[in-house]
Protein backbone atom coordinates (compact mmCIF):
# COMPACT_ATOMS: atom_id res chain seq x y z
CA UNK A 1 0.00 0.00 0.00
CA UNK A 2 1.19 3.30 -0.64
CA UNK A 3 1.94 5.63 1.93
CA UNK A 4 -1.26 7.51 2.86
CA UNK A 5 -0.87 11.41 4.36
CA UNK A 6 -3.52 11.32 7.03
CA UNK A 7 -2.47 13.78 9.67
CA UNK A 8 -3.92 16.00 12.29
CA UNK A 9 -3.74 18.94 9.96
CA UNK A 10 -5.12 17.23 6.98
CA UNK A 11 -8.06 15.47 9.24
CA UNK A 12 -9.13 17.84 12.37
CA UNK A 13 -7.68 16.99 16.16
CA UNK A 14 -11.68 16.89 16.44
CA UNK A 15 -12.51 14.03 14.57
CA UNK A 16 -8.57 12.33 15.15
CA UNK A 17 -8.84 12.61 18.96
CA UNK A 18 -9.92 9.39 20.99
CA UNK A 19 -13.68 10.18 22.09
CA UNK A 20 -15.22 6.81 22.94
CA UNK A 21 -14.23 3.87 24.68
CA UNK A 22 -14.77 0.13 23.38
CA UNK A 23 -18.11 -1.03 25.15
CA UNK A 24 -19.59 3.10 24.19
CA UNK A 25 -18.83 1.67 20.39
CA UNK A 26 -20.25 -1.07 20.92
CA UNK A 27 -23.22 0.58 22.21
CA UNK A 28 -23.63 3.07 19.04
CA UNK A 29 -22.73 0.67 15.97
CA UNK A 30 -23.90 -2.81 17.63
CA UNK A 31 -20.49 -4.03 16.97
CA UNK A 32 -19.32 -6.79 19.20
CA UNK A 33 -15.96 -5.30 21.46
CA UNK A 34 -13.67 -7.95 20.13
CA UNK A 35 -14.13 -6.91 16.55
CA UNK A 36 -13.84 -3.97 17.45
CA UNK A 37 -10.73 -4.36 18.84
CA UNK A 38 -9.61 -6.51 15.91
CA UNK A 39 -10.15 -3.68 13.54
CA UNK A 40 -8.53 -1.62 15.56
CA UNK A 41 -5.51 -3.61 15.87
CA UNK A 42 -5.29 -3.57 12.00
CA UNK A 43 -4.43 0.14 11.36
CA UNK A 44 -0.88 1.43 10.66
CA UNK A 45 1.06 2.63 14.16
CA UNK A 46 0.94 5.85 12.54
CA UNK A 47 -2.75 5.87 13.09
CA UNK A 48 -2.65 5.30 16.32
CA UNK A 49 0.12 8.07 16.50
CA UNK A 50 -3.20 10.78 15.22
CA UNK A 51 -4.19 11.45 19.19
CA UNK A 52 -2.66 11.46 22.09
CA UNK A 53 -3.08 8.24 24.48
CA UNK A 54 -6.17 8.59 27.11
CA UNK A 55 -5.86 8.99 30.49
CA UNK A 56 -7.98 8.72 33.28
CA UNK A 57 -5.84 10.39 36.24
CA UNK A 58 -5.55 6.72 37.77
CA UNK A 59 -2.63 5.08 36.67
CA UNK A 60 -1.32 4.34 33.63
CA UNK A 61 -2.09 5.74 30.29
CA UNK A 62 -4.70 3.25 28.34
CA UNK A 63 -3.66 2.29 24.95
CA UNK A 64 -5.08 3.83 22.38
CA UNK A 65 -6.92 1.26 21.37
CA UNK A 66 -9.32 1.93 24.48
CA UNK A 67 -10.17 5.27 22.77
CA UNK A 68 -11.45 5.57 19.31
CA UNK A 69 -11.36 8.58 17.44
CA UNK A 70 -15.05 10.00 15.29
CA UNK A 71 -13.24 8.46 12.08
CA UNK A 72 -12.59 5.07 13.78
CA UNK A 73 -16.12 4.91 15.09
CA UNK A 74 -17.90 5.43 11.61
CA UNK A 75 -15.30 3.02 9.87
CA UNK A 76 -16.35 0.39 12.55
CA UNK A 77 -20.28 1.41 11.74
CA UNK A 78 -19.85 0.32 8.26
CA UNK A 79 -17.50 -2.47 8.41
CA UNK A 80 -20.01 -3.55 10.87
CA UNK A 81 -22.71 -3.25 8.27
CA UNK A 82 -21.18 -4.42 5.27
CA UNK A 83 -20.08 -7.98 7.51
CA UNK A 84 -23.49 -8.78 8.80
CA UNK A 85 -25.66 -7.90 5.77
CA UNK A 86 -23.17 -9.86 3.05
CA UNK A 87 -22.38 -12.54 6.18
CA UNK A 88 -18.67 -12.24 4.67
CA UNK A 89 -15.41 -12.93 6.50
CA UNK A 90 -13.85 -10.10 8.98
CA UNK A 91 -10.85 -10.59 6.08
CA UNK A 92 -12.74 -9.47 3.41
CA UNK A 93 -14.11 -6.89 5.01
CA UNK A 94 -10.47 -5.40 5.79
CA UNK A 95 -9.45 -6.03 2.13
CA UNK A 96 -11.73 -4.41 0.73
CA UNK A 97 -11.23 -1.29 3.10
CA UNK A 98 -7.44 -1.74 2.12
CA UNK A 99 -8.00 -0.97 -1.35
CA UNK A 100 -10.11 1.38 -1.35
CA UNK A 101 -7.82 2.54 1.46
CA UNK A 102 -4.71 2.49 -1.06
CA UNK A 103 -6.67 4.28 -4.20
CA UNK A 104 -8.17 6.96 -1.98
CA UNK A 105 -4.36 7.77 -0.13
CA UNK A 106 -6.25 7.49 3.27
CA UNK A 107 -6.20 5.02 5.91
CA UNK A 108 -9.86 6.29 6.72
CA UNK A 109 -11.33 4.67 2.95
CA UNK A 110 -14.64 4.10 4.82
CA UNK A 111 -15.18 7.39 6.25
CA UNK A 112 -14.21 9.03 3.43
CA UNK A 113 -17.16 10.62 1.06
CA UNK A 114 -15.43 8.56 -2.18
CA UNK A 115 -17.74 5.89 -0.75
CA UNK A 116 -20.91 7.06 -1.87
CA UNK A 117 -19.54 6.46 -5.23
CA UNK A 118 -19.35 2.73 -4.40
CA UNK A 119 -22.92 2.92 -2.83
CA UNK A 120 -24.94 1.06 -5.63
CA UNK A 121 -22.66 -1.53 -4.84
CA UNK A 122 -23.08 -2.26 -1.11
CA UNK A 123 -25.49 -3.48 1.13
CA UNK A 124 -28.76 -1.33 1.76
CA UNK A 125 -27.76 -0.89 5.25
CA UNK A 126 -24.62 0.41 4.52
CA UNK A 127 -26.33 3.25 2.04
CA UNK A 128 -28.61 3.85 4.67
CA UNK A 129 -26.06 4.81 7.11
CA UNK A 130 -24.04 6.70 4.26
CA UNK A 131 -27.31 8.67 3.65
CA UNK A 132 -26.72 9.51 7.36
CA UNK A 133 -23.59 11.30 7.50
CA UNK A 134 -22.04 15.03 6.95
CA UNK A 135 -18.54 15.17 5.29
CA UNK A 136 -16.22 17.97 5.59
CA UNK A 137 -13.19 17.96 3.23
CA UNK A 138 -13.71 14.78 2.08
CA UNK A 139 -13.86 12.96 5.17
CA UNK A 140 -17.32 12.48 7.67
CA UNK A 141 -17.62 14.74 10.03
CA UNK A 142 -20.87 14.26 11.69
CA UNK A 143 -23.57 11.52 12.22
CA UNK A 144 -27.27 11.63 12.17
CA UNK A 145 -27.97 8.08 13.59
CA UNK A 146 -32.07 8.83 13.01
CA UNK A 147 -31.83 10.13 9.52
CA UNK A 148 -30.73 14.03 8.68
CA UNK A 149 -34.18 15.01 9.32
CA UNK A 150 -34.10 13.42 12.57
CA UNK A 151 -32.92 16.17 15.85
CA UNK A 152 -30.11 13.62 16.98
CA UNK A 153 -26.19 14.08 16.04
CA UNK A 154 -23.04 12.69 17.23
CA UNK A 155 -21.41 15.93 16.24
CA UNK A 156 -17.07 15.40 17.04
CA UNK A 157 -17.24 19.75 17.12
CA UNK A 158 -20.42 19.34 19.80
CA UNK A 159 -20.93 17.73 23.27
CA UNK A 160 -17.53 15.81 22.75
CA UNK A 161 -18.97 13.29 19.77
CA UNK A 162 -21.60 12.05 22.43
CA UNK A 163 -25.27 11.93 21.02
CA UNK A 164 -26.85 15.12 21.33
CA UNK A 165 -29.86 17.47 19.85
CA UNK A 166 -28.76 18.06 16.53
CA UNK A 167 -26.45 21.52 16.21
CA UNK A 168 -26.80 22.12 20.30
CA UNK A 169 -25.01 20.61 23.22
CA UNK A 170 -28.00 18.89 24.30
CA UNK A 171 -26.52 15.36 25.37
CA UNK A 172 -29.38 12.56 24.78
CA UNK A 173 -28.08 11.46 28.24
CA UNK A 174 -28.85 14.48 30.14
CA UNK A 175 -32.52 14.12 28.76
CA UNK A 176 -32.40 10.77 29.85
CA UNK A 177 -31.27 11.64 33.36
CA UNK A 178 -34.11 14.43 33.70
CA UNK A 179 -36.60 11.92 32.42
CA UNK A 180 -35.78 9.11 35.29
CA UNK A 181 -35.50 11.98 37.84
CA UNK A 182 -39.67 12.51 37.36
CA UNK A 183 -39.46 15.50 34.58
CA UNK A 184 -42.16 14.44 31.88
CA UNK A 185 -41.81 14.91 28.24
CA UNK A 186 -43.67 17.78 28.11
CA UNK A 187 -41.78 19.63 30.85
CA UNK A 188 -38.67 18.52 28.89
CA UNK A 189 -39.74 19.68 26.02
CA UNK A 190 -40.78 23.11 27.42
CA UNK A 191 -37.48 23.71 29.35
CA UNK A 192 -35.07 22.97 26.48
CA UNK A 193 -37.21 24.70 23.55
CA UNK A 194 -37.86 21.61 21.94
CA UNK A 195 -40.61 19.69 19.98
CA UNK A 196 -42.23 16.83 22.22
CA UNK A 197 -41.22 14.36 19.17
CA UNK A 198 -38.06 15.66 19.37
CA UNK A 199 -37.87 14.91 22.63
CA UNK A 200 -39.60 11.57 22.34
CA UNK A 201 -37.26 10.52 19.57
CA UNK A 202 -34.57 11.35 21.75
CA UNK A 203 -35.46 9.03 24.69
CA UNK A 204 -36.09 6.39 22.60
CA UNK A 205 -32.41 6.42 21.11
CA UNK A 206 -31.33 6.79 24.69
CA UNK A 207 -33.25 3.77 25.48
CA UNK A 208 -32.37 1.44 22.93
CA UNK A 209 -28.46 2.68 22.93
CA UNK A 210 -28.68 1.97 26.75
CA UNK A 211 -26.95 5.62 27.37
Amino acid sequence: MQDTQDTVERLGLWRTQGAYGIGEAHRLTGVPPNSIKRWLQDYPANIADLKPPWQDGMGPKFTNLTCLSFLELVEILIAGKIRAAQKTAYREVREYHDALAAEWNTQFSFAHKNLLTHKERLPEPVGKVLAQLDYEDGFASRWCPLGKDGPLALDPKRAGGQPAIKDRRLRVEALRGYFAAGESLETLASDFDLAPWEVEAALRYAFLTAI
